[in-house]
C-alpha cells in the first residue's frame, strides 16, 4: 500500500537521531536523518545510512540514470532512511520508495515535504511501499502500480542468501508490461522505441556483494561498472556504480 508524504505523524525524539547533511544544490543542504542504534524506529540495517547510499547519491547528481538527468518514474529498493529517493524526487523524478520497515522513511519525507516544496520537487510525487523481495506477488503488485523508467539500490548485496529474491525482484520490475508491448508492436513503424528501465546499483566490493553482479549477468542483465569509487571516510570498500538492463530488453547490446 502506498502512502503518500504527509499522511502518516509520527512522534520522534531526532535527539536520538543522526542528523545527514547532503547537498541537492539547494541553498541549504537536505537534512535526512539515520537511527543507527535504532532508538527510535524498529530495528532495520536500513536505519544506517551506508557509505554505498552516499555514491549512489553523487552519481545521481552528477550523471542522473548514467546518461543524464532522470525526470521519470523511479523506484528504489531497501531504501531504508529514503535519502536516495528524497535526492531523485528533489531533481524532479515521480519516486517510489520501499522496503520492509517505512517508519524513517516516512519520517525523513514528512520533514522535507516543505524543503522539496521549496526546492520545486513534484507536489505529491514521493510514496513509498512496503516490499520484501521473497514476497514476489508485492512485487508484481508495485510493477502494476508503476512503469518505472528508473530502479536503484545501495548496499543491497551484503547477505548472500538474498541475491536470488533480490535479482528476481528486478526482473519483475524491469519487465514489460505485455499490453503495452502489444500496442507497441502494433504501432511500431509509427512510435519511436521506448528506452528500457534502467537499474543502478551501489555494490561494495567485497566478494559476497560482488556475487550480486556474477547473479544478475547469469539471470539476464547486462551489467556495466559505470564508476569504481575509492574507499573514504564513509566506506572502507570500494563502492562499484553499476548499470543493469534486462538483455531482453536491451535490443542484443553487448554485455559488458
Amino acid at each position: 500500500m502506498k502512502r503518500k508524504h504527509g499522511q502518516v505523524q509520527l512522534a520522534v525524539d531526532t535527539r536520538e537521531l543522526a542528523e545527514n547533511l547532503i547537498d541537492v544544490g539547494q541553498e541549504k543542504p537536505m537534512s535526512v536523518f539515520s537511527d543507527p542504534c535504532s532508538s527510535e524506529f524498529a530495528y532495520s540495517t536500513g536505519n544506517s545510512l551506508w557509505g554505498a547510499s552516499y555514491e549512489l547519491i553523487r552519481f545521481i547528481q552528477e550523471d542522473g540514470d548514467g546518461g543524464g538527468p532522470f525526470c521519470g518514474q523511479a523506484v528504489e529498493l531497501g531504501a531504508g532512511s529514503g535519502a536516495v529517493s528524497l535526492v531523485l524526487w528533489m531533481r524532479g523524478a515521480a519516486v517510489l520508495g520501499t522496503d520492509v520497515e517505512l517508519g524513517l522513511m516516512q519520517f525523513n519525507i514528512d520533514h522535507n515535504t516543505e524543503y522539496g516544496a521549496n526546492a520545486g520537487a513534484k507536489r505529491g510525487g514521493i510514496s513509498t511501499a512496503c516490499l520484501e523481495w521473497k514476497d514476489h506477488n508485492a512485487a508484481r503488485t508495485v510493477r502494476a502500480d508503476v512503469s518505472p523508467g528508473l530502479i536503484v539500490g545501495a548496499e543491497l548485496s551484503y547477505d548472500s542468501d538474498i541475491h536470488a529474491d533480490l535479482i528476481e525482484t528486478l526482473l519483475i520490475l524491469t519487465a514489460r508490461d505485455p499490453k503495452e508491448e502489444r500496442e507497441e508492436q502494433e504501432q511500431e513503424e509509427e512510435k519511436e522505441e521506448e528506452e528500457p528501465c534502467v537499474v543502478l546499483l551501489a555494490v561494495p566490493h567485497r566478494d559476497e556483494d560482488r556475487e550480486l553482479i556474477t547473479t544478475a549477468k547469469a539471470k539476464g542483465f547486462n551489467v556495466q561498472l559505470m564508476k569504481a569509487c575509492p574507499p573514504t571516510e564513509e566506506h572502507a570498500s570500494e563502492v562499484g556504480i553499476y548499470k543493469l538492463v534486462r538483455r531482453s530488453a536491451a535490443k542484443g547490446k553487448k554485455t559488458q
